[in-house]
């Protein structure tokens, strides 16, 4: 996505001019490039980053994830032996089969209209075999996710790149000089 979708977004818009994150830009522009695409058929999209009027997720991403069979959802209710005590909040995280921990799914595109009945569910695959990597995986993620361990849980068959790495790891609002960057260098 970044390589391929942001960095090629950032050099054909101005996104300095706008408080609006330029990742939701990003991900609305391409969105909008999917319905115009698909023209003809009713498309509705959710991006994670809308919330309903109670501030609410509109879409919960990971678990749309899941449910797709694109991602595998590891939670607390996925440990037997459960070593966190009862009043911690724990949250899940999705882990890719090839590219490992992931948590930033966009949004989803839903084609309202498309009927397709003899299509197969698939179901996501157990990527992680034992509770052990399961409990460690959310550790990782709940405890440090700062150093993106988590995501290495599996030896992911592509990691992030160095610039993807320094532009999440930047505060947003220290963002814009990384932005300047990456469009020169493009």
């Amino acid at each position: 996505m970044f390589e391929k979708a942001f960095i090629p977004y950032l050099a054909s818009a101005d996104c300095t001019r706008t408080k609006q994150d330029p990742i939701d830009q990003c991900m609305m522009h391409y969105f909008a490039a999917i319905k115009a695409e698909f023209a003809d058929l009713e498309i509705e999209t959710i991006h994670d980053f809308q919330t309903t009027p109670s501030k609410r997720p509109r879409v919960l991403v990971q678990t749309a994830g899941h449910v797709s069979g694109a991602v595998r959802y590891y939670q607390r209710k996925d440990l037997l032996s459960d070593p966190w005590c009862p009043e911690r909040k724990i949250f899940g995280v999705c882990v890719h089969p090839e590219f490992g921990g992931w948590f930033a799914l966009r949004g989803v595109a839903i084609f309202t209209t498309v009927n397709c009945p003899e299509l197969q569910r698939k179901c996501p695959r157990e990527i992680l075999t034992t509770e052990n990597e399961v409990a460690e995986l959310l550790r990782r993620y709940n405890d440090q996710w700062e150093d993106w361990s988590f995501r290495d849980i599996i030896v992911p068959k592509k990691r992030y790149s160095k610039e993807q790495r320094e532009y999440f790891a930047t505060k947003p609002a220290d963002r814009l000089p990384l932005i300047e960057k990456l469009v020169a260098s493009n």
